[in-house]
């Protein structure tokens, strides 16, 4: 959830990069921007669901076909 991003914060700093599959709507695109303007370790991997509200959407168009 994005209500939980700043207490993530923490969690976050070790790692060198971050993929990121918010949801392709204004808040998930709101947050995608702002991750990424935060620094190069955040990657975003929407493009992976194009077409889709997120990653679930794909995963179960997936799973029917």
């Amino acid at each position: 959830s994005l209500a939980l991003w700043d207490k993530c914060q923490p969690v976050f700093e070790p790692y060198a990069q971050i993929d990121l599959f918010l949801d392709n709507d204004e808040q998930g695109r709101l947050k995608t921007k702002e991750a990424l303007s935060i620094g190069s370790k955040f990657k975003d991997r929407s493009d992976l669901f194009i077409g889709g509200k997120d990653l679930n959407d794909l995963l179960v168009r997936k799973q029917l076909t």
